[in-house]
């Protein structure tokens, strides 16, 4: 860039200071200049950050997206309208926030077995911090999907804090413009927040709480960055985020395309040609559309200028029930925000009467029963008499069958819902936990008992697609090292029924072992492995096999995980199973450690193959009890060795014996075929 043209930009910037946004990216594009795109990172980067750091938690990855966002800024600045800069950078960072979260994800789930992972548990977020990251989640998604128009005076005055005046002055438009485009944008999203359960006023304390303070070199990196130095996470983010926008220009460039040939072809095909032979007059004209519906006609009272309409409406839908349900969710993406409004609130409804409905059904008939909730948990548990008992404690809890309900309805509201269920659960067990000040942190998950169909219902929206990245939420209890994670007491609280004593933990049923299971698959956290088999063990649960089979299995699996599937084998598996604890005799990483033993993958993988082949490795060196418990409860002072001087010895004799006892199996002729 010539020297003089670098000059006059910062002339410019210095003589007309403080200038508009159109201003400043005028003068970057025609200079390309540092100082006017410095400006636009000081003046948006507040608001920039605090949109990337609700999306990432960590602040690493959120400044990496807040310098890809502004790096997309530079690349896209000649598409970009001055008046609009605000709006379309706050779209860009939720946006690339989102990709840079997907990136690190997908990275973590696929990083290498063999990677020394940190087991030690986070420190635990206070009780609401899960409700409140759902909460900002889903205004940023919100917000983000407004009209430009909308959008823009929302950030300027909310988020930015302008006058209206002051928006006015940088959009080039009268104040009254502003401020009825502000109101407009207010309700748009009242009503999209409340179709989704976030209050108004929650929406707007979370947009304006939580100020970003920008680092002098922070802007220095992001506009270093920008004139072609971007680091590997930034330039591939920012990359990502402008193929999606190439994308959506080509989408849209296919959607014109198509409706300018449609209607083409439709002219043609009204017009005819002259050759064309005279319809027929037995030809008859399709059926057209009712506009008489007369749901269709109540939904659109509901939003009528007349407030006696709109109440009318809403009372007549609410009395057609089941009818108006799914009327009503199309509603819910009505432009006109009253109708969506009026919608969101009638369907709650709708979902608790078809419980009471769905309650006095099973009561009257069971045997011939039939329901969406039903068939959806049959189809994992059975449709035994503990499925039906986990069933009935659902139609008790209106909060847990109405949460399901809504899952069913609408797949994509399943995560948050999980998410809710979830936090309940560990905000319940800490407050039964402040209450009971008496009891031990040690016993406190075989003496709580959570509300009826509380964890059935948290285990069963954990089964649908899209909840399974859904974190186990922590709680502390006393000390530092009393924390049990909501889904594990929750599972000790399952069993609160069949407890054969009072402060001890019980069998659960098979149908609710079999939900345990479901739910215990479908998640990502490679933790939730060794939790979750750790409690099949405790609890002495049959149905885990298969589950415990294909993660043994698994060599994407950390070694925790397998080493944990692999104990739960040798007490639920069958002497078919060896192989997979043979897969591991070889594997020196480590399990566990303490001051004097370690115990190692190979460890656990020789006592399990004995014990499948009915040994006991009690016999073979392993300072373990005898009998059908030997590896339920297992450290490194029952498995592990001193040193490999002595485990070495040991444990080649123990795979010597497995493989004298496994020889039969292995060269056993296959069954002949039926003639």
């Amino acid at each position: 860039m010539p020297r003089s043209a670098v000059a006059l930009a910062r002339l410019t910037l210095s003589q007309n200071a403080p200038n508009t946004d159109a201003q400043l990216l005028s003068a970057f594009i025609s200079s390309r200049a540092d100082d006017p795109f410095a400006e636009l990172v000081r003046r948006h980067g507040s608001m920039v950050l605090a949109v990337c750091r609700r999306v990432l938690s960590d602040p690493h990855d959120a400044e990496d997206a807040f310098q890809a966002t502004f790096l997309v800024l530079a690349r896209k600045a000649g598409s970009v309208r001055g008046s609009n800069v605000a709006g379309w950078l706050y779209g860009v960072a939720v946006r690339t926030a989102r990709g840079v979260r997907l990136t690190r994800d997908r990275r973590e789930r696929h990083a290498a077995p063999d990677r020394k992972r940190d087991h030690t548990s986070p420190a635990p977020a206070p009780d609401d911090a899960l409700a409140v990251a759902e909460q900002a989640a889903i205004v940023d998604e919100e917000l983000a999907q407004l009209p430009e128009l909308y959008r823009v005076a929302v950030v300027l005055c909310e988020l930015r804090g302008l006058s209206r005046r002051e928006a006015a002055t940088e959009l080039g438009v009268p104040e009254g413009t502003v401020s009825s485009r502000l109101a407009a944008a207010k309700r748009k999203l009242a009503s999209r927040l409340a179709a989704r359960g976030v209050a108004p006023s929650v929406a707007f304390a979370l947009l304006t709480s939580g100020s970003m303070i920008v680092s002098a070199e922070l802007v220095r990196v992001t506009t270093v960055a920008v004139s072609g130095a971007a680091g590997g996470t930034v330039g591939a983010a920012a990359a990502a985020v402008l193929k999606a926008m190439l994308f959506d220009q080509l989408r849209a460039g296919a959607l014109v395309g198509a409706v300018c040939l449609a209607l083409a072809c439709g002219g043609l095909a009204m017009t005819g040609s002259a050759d064309a032979p005279a319809a027929s007059g037995n030809a008859t004209a399709p059926t057209p559309r009712s506009v008489d519906d007369p749901i269709a006609k109540l939904i659109a009272q509901l939003g009528s200028e007349s407030f006696a309409e709109r109440e009318a409406a809403e009372k007549k839908l609410k009395e057609l029930g089941a009818p108006a349900k799914a009327a009503l969710l199309a509603g819910l993406k009505s432009d006109n925000p009253e109708i969506a409004r009026r919608c969101a609130a009638v369907l709650p409804a709708l979902r608790r009467a078809d419980r009471q409905r769905a309650t006095a059904a099973f009561a009257a008939n069971p045997d011939a029963f039939k329901h969406p909730v039903w068939t959806r948990l049959k189809d994992i548990t059975g449709d035994g008499p503990d499925a039906r008992a986990i069933f009935a404690e659902l139609l008790a809890n209106e909060r847990a069958f109405v949460a399901i309900i809504e899952a069913i309805e609408n797949p994509n509201a399943a995560e948050r819902l999980h998410r809710t269920a979830h936090a309940r659960l560990a905000r319940d067990l800490k407050d039964w936990y402040a209450a009971e000040s008496k009891r031990s942190p040690v016993t406190a998950l075989t003496q709580w008992s959570p509300e009826r169909g509380t964890c059935p219902a948290m285990l069963l929206l954990g089964t649908f697609p899209g909840t399974e990245a859904v974190p186990a939420q922590r709680v502390r209890l006393d000390a530092p090292r009393d924390e049990h994670t909501a889904w594990h007491a929750c599972w000790a609280g399952l069993g609160a029924e069949h407890r054969p004593t009072p402060g001890a933990l019980g069998r659960p049923p098979a149908a609710l072992q079999r939900l345990f299971v479901a739910w215990l698959g479908a998640r990502e956290n490679p933790d939730a492995a060794v939790s979750g088999f750790s409690t099949l063990l405790m609890l002495d649960c049959r149905e885990g096999a298969a589950l415990a089979r294909a993660v043994a299995a698994d060599t994407k699996r950390t070694e925790r995980a397998r080493g944990w599937a692999l104990l739960y084998l040798a007490q639920g598996g069958t002497a078919a199973d060896t192989a997979a604890a043979v897969a591991a005799f070889g594997d020196t990483r480590e399990f566990a450690s303490s001051h004097e033993r370690t115990l190692q993958m190979r460890d656990i993988a020789t006592a399990v193959a004995l014990k499948l082949n009915g040994e006991e490795p009690a016999d073979w060196g392993f300072s373990v009890r005898r009998g059908a418990a030997a590896l339920k409860s297992v450290g490194p002072h029952q498995l592990g060795f001193a040193s490999n001087f002595v485990r070495d010895p040991l444990l080649k004799a123990a795979q010597a014996k497995v493989t004298e006892l496994t020889a039969p199996l292995r060269t056993a002729p296959a069954p002949r075929a039926k003639p």
